[in-house]
């Protein structure tokens, strides 16, 4: 039940806004999530406005360059493109996890995790989390604003065919530009990770199963979407009660990626409804 209504939230997004493919539309429902996360009282601690102001930054760095990879007329090879973004989104937020996870227990780095700052209820680890990410955040400005490639980009994402006739190279741009972002959203992301629990809502295994429903189902079918992922909820329980509970997700697996092989167009090529 709770695959298919994270999969027919996923697919509302994906049709409502009219996304080229599935790797842009991961991006866009990253958005509103973690925004929807960040407005949490946990979240208005010491540093919770420079919590916010990191979030909103790497929201902005998203929105303005990030959803650019896929506009109209970059679609070559967008399915190919699509497939290295679901791969990397899904690898991104099992990183997050498992990031945050030992980052914020002392097992990354050589701070006690008991160890506060002085007069405030705060861990030393998620300082450096935080601080961090300020520095990866002010940098990343940095090589926008004063660097030739970071120039580029900028003209890029204000004009693309203007860049093109002064001989920049929109594709090597944009897997920059994607490649900030990611950068920018992961940070961003681990101090989340600190705030809000991720698991099992943001975990690998239950964000394969919501994308394998909407990789099966045609789009706004709720009936197909309802159907698929009480059909995966009995399978994973036959699966578990005769070949043992480690099995359960070797089949999910299994047929998520025989579903990219056959339903390439689907998956990856928007279709209205």
């Amino acid at each position: 039940g709770v695959y298919g209504i994270t999969a027919l939230g996923l697919a509302l997004v994906l049709n409502v806004f009219g996304i080229a493919n599935l790797g842009h539309g991961a991006i866009m429902i990253a958005g509103p999530l973690m925004l929807i996360c960040a407005i949490n009282p946990k979240a208005f601690g010491p540093f919770g406005c420079l919590y916010l102001f990191i979030l909103a930054l790497a929201l902005w760095f998203t929105w303005r360059f990030g959803f650019r990879l896929f506009s109209e007329g970059q679609h070559d090879n967008s399915s190919k493109r699509g497939m290295g973004i679901l791969v990397m989104g899904l690898g991104l937020i099992n990183l997050v996890e498992e990031l945050g996870g030992k980052l914020f227990t002392g097992g990354m780095i050589f701070l006690d995790y008991q160890k506060s700052i002085p007069g405030f209820d705060i861990s030393i680890p998620r300082v450096f989390a935080v601080s961090f990410s300020v520095i990866t955040c002010v940098l990343t400005h940095m090589f926008l604003k004063y660097t030739d490639a970071g120039r580029c980009i900028l003209a890029v994402s204000q004009n693309p065919q203007a860049a093109t006739m002064l001989g920049i190279r929109q594709q090597g741009i944009n897997l920059i530009v994607f490649g900030y972002s990611v950068i920018i959203t992961m940070f961003s992301g681990v101090i989340l990770a600190s705030i809000v629990p991720l698991s099992p809502f943001w975990s690998l295994d239950f964000t394969i199963k919501a994308l394998l429903i909407v990789g099966l189902a045609r789009p706004l079918k709720i009936t197909d979407i309802v159907f698929i992922s009480s059909a995966l909820g009995c399978l994973e329980v036959l699966i578990g009660y005769y070949l043992g509970e480690e099995m359960r997700n070797v089949i999910t697996y299994v047929t998520f990626i025989a579903m990219l092989i056959s339903r390439e167009k689907l998956i990856f090529k928007y279709e209205k409804a």
